[in-house]
């Protein structure tokens, strides 16, 4: 968990501009993207969104200078609150997918003043299946270990982030992403898998890291 000088959590108070989509006025929404994407897979959310609505799309550790830290779900809660702090954002409804889902209830539970919803977007509030559990461990020791993302990977990301009418009628979509993928810092996937390993359930205590 951060510390309240972590340097990590800090980035996120003193440069939002570097991390953060920024649109409209109004009350507002805040999207938490999940593993493997970034702020940009809510571009047409903020696009229609943000003629209403203060729209903030923002990027995750993994996806930051700070993907090789160790953290867990309370401290990207925290990055959420640092963010939001100096985005002078202090209610608003939290939209998170996937891993910004999990991120999402654990702030709720630290923050709950500070929302007026959450919507989980392909997001669980129990635990990973043992196999879904070792299937993320397999893949992100492999990654680390190869310093690449192998095709098979690359499959099973794409079945696991992308409905079948995407994967059949925007396969340009698709490929976009996959060509992003192969440009991340494997680390980065191995420190963001961790929590679906072994920090995986929203309200129950983190195990400790291996």
């Amino acid at each position: 968990m951060a510390e309240p000088n972590d340097a990590a959590t800090e980035r996120y108070r003193l440069r939002p501009e570097t991390v953060v989509t920024d649109r409209g006025e109004g009350p507002a929404v805040v999207f938490a993207h999940g593993t493997l994407m970034d702020r940009t897979m809510f571009d047409s959310q903020v696009r229609a969104l943000s003629e209403e609505y203060r729209t903030v799309a923002y990027d995750l550790r993994a996806r930051t200078d700070q993907y090789a830290t160790e953290y867990d779900l309370y401290d990207l809660a925290d990055d959420a609150d640092a963010l939001t702090d100096a985005l002078g954002t202090d209610s608003f409804v939290l939209c998170g997918m996937s891993m910004g889902g999990f991120m999402a209830l654990r702030f709720a539970e630290r923050y709950p003043d500070q929302l007026e919803g959450v919507v989980l977007i392909d997001a669980i509030a129990e635990p990973h299946t043992d196999a879904e559990r070792e299937q993320y461990r397999e893949m992100a020791e492999q990654a680390r270990e190869d310093g690449t993302f192998a095709d098979f990977m690359v499959d099973v990301a794409k079945n696991q982030l992308f409905g079948a009418t995407t994967l059949e009628e925007n396969p340009d979509l698709v490929e976009q992403w996959v060509e992003r993928w192969r440009t991340y810092p494997t680390e980065g996937f191995y420190q963001d898998s961790a929590l679906h390993v072994q920090r995986y359930h929203p309200f129950e205590p983190s195990e400790p890291s291996e």
